[in-house]
This record gives C-alpha cells, structure tokens and sequence, in this order.
C-alpha cells in the first residue's frame, strides 16, 4: 500500500512575535515594539560594551537572521560589539519558510 499526504503550502509569515536587546540590562526601545514595525533605536549606557538580540519569530518555520549570521527563534544572538559614542546598525532578518518572504 502506498499514501500520499500532500503538504500544506509554506508559510509566507516573516514577521516577529518579540525583540529584546540585552546589554547589562535589557534595554528598552525608544517606541514600543509592533510586529509590523521594522525599525527601532535602543539607547545604551556608555559603560555597555555590547549587546545581544533576542528576537522571536511568529511563525515557528521561519529563520532570524542577525548581522547575516542565523540566529534560532527565542535565543540571544552572538555578541555585537558597541563603540563608545557611536552608532550602531544592526541587521535582523526574518525569511519565512516559502524562501521568498522576508522582513528585515
């Protein structure tokens, strides 16, 4: 006997649930956080010389990428380093699980 189980299709879901930035402490964005909002600013203490991200994607197929490198859903990223004074970009990217949907 032979079953076929014809799979649902991919979620185009590339959005996330939660993002925190963590330093000495967490640290609080300068506007609340909203899924469908993609651009954030965090101020740091001068004495913070690094920070992690910990950003959660809504749909558990997706991938989050931090600074290119892939990130698991829910985890802190690698350390990124902070200069003092200085701005800092940091990149996160969110594909969904069809390989053409992302959010960055």
């Amino acid at each position: 006997m032979l079953k076929f189980i014809k799979e649902s299709n991919p979620s185009t879901e590339a959005r996330l649930s939660l993002l925190v930035v963590r330093g000495d402490s967490d640290c609080p964005f300068t506007s609340s956080f909203l899924s469908d909002y993609f651009s954030y600013t965090c101020n740091v203490a001068n004495s913070v010389a690094s920070v992690k991200i910990n950003a959660t994607a809504i749909s558990s197929s997706a991938t989050i990428a931090v600074n290119g490198v892939t990130t698991s859903s829910g985890a802190d990223s690698a350390s990124i380093s902070l200069d003092a004074g200085a701005s800092r970009t940091v990149a996160i990217v969110v594909a969904a699980a069809d390989l053409s949907t992302s959010k960055a």
